[in-house]
């Protein structure tokens, strides 16, 4: 299967293309100052996985998904990005246990329970500066509800690490309810209110409809993700969580 191909004729995206166009600035900002500054102690004796983070182009992803937001707007949502990165890759080969204590200490810090200090995770600080910066345009409340989005993620992730240590497969249904919270969009989903400035009533959030929608945008980026990654999945033995070995493995069929 040349999942390239597959992707590129195939698959076709039915919306208009924007781009944020604080992009350029905004991966600027993440490479110098966060990658190879602020948060350099992480991976100092490792320049190629740093490398490895500036090609993501981060800030160019986030660009894609909030397209409108003002450069001082668009800077935690693009710091908000690089943790996702930093947070998976040091943790998808964690014991299942160690994940229960970053997910804790991770909300306590969002929530402004603990500041870093008092945290003993690597990404604390990360995570202080976020709130932080999520403060100057949102209040308590939508910060809340942005923590119990990452709070899903954590505990979706560490079923995910299961999984992969007991080399076991769920069922098509439970893989796409598990990945639907561990692709860690729904976060993003809840900083609209940072992009466009207008904090909406909880009742809002909380509309089927608007739930259903969230739902289904993590769904078309799962399953976007699943098929482009399900090479790299098989080399690091990450299939048991992936849709399309999932699917392949449930009903006995081939690629």
């Amino acid at each position: 299967m040349n999942t390239l191909s597959l992707l590129n004729n195939h698959f076709k995206y039915p919306f208009p293309t924007l781009k944020n166009p604080n992009a350029d600035l905004l991966q600027e900002i993440t490479e110098n100052d966060w990658v190879d500054g602020e948060y350099l102690w992480l991976y100092q004796q490792n320049p190629d996985l740093r490398k490895k983070y500036k090609k993501t182009k981060t800030a160019h992803i986030a660009a894609q998904w909030f397209p409108i937001a003002p450069v001082e707007r668009f800077k935690p949502i693009c710091r908000l990005m690089l943790w996702t990165l930093y947070n998976y890759d040091i943790y998808e080969e964690s014991e299942p246990e160690d994940i229960e204590v970053v997910r804790s200490q991770s909300i306590a810090i969002l929530n402004g329970e603990i500041n870093a200090e008092e945290s003993t995770i690597p990404l604390g600080a990360m995570l202080f500066s976020l709130r932080q910066e999520l403060l100057q345009f949102i209040p308590e409340k939508s910060i809340s509800r942005f923590a119990r989005m990452i709070n899903r993620y954590f505990i979706r992730l560490e079923k995910e690490v299961r999984y992969k240590k007991n080399k076991k497969f769920p069922t098509i249904k439970e893989c796409i309810a598990l990945r639907e919270d561990s692709i860690c969009l729904y976060p993003f989903l809840q900083l609209t209110e940072v992009e466009t400035g207008i904090i909406l009533p909880e009742e809002i959030h909380e509309h089927p409809v608007i739930r259903r929608l969230q739902a289904l945008a993590c769904h078309l980026v799962t399953y976007f993700n699943e098929m482009q990654s399900v090479v790299k999945d098989e080399a690091t033995g990450s299939i048991y969580y992936n849709i399309v070995k999932v699917i392949q493995n449930e009903r006995q069929i081939s690629l």
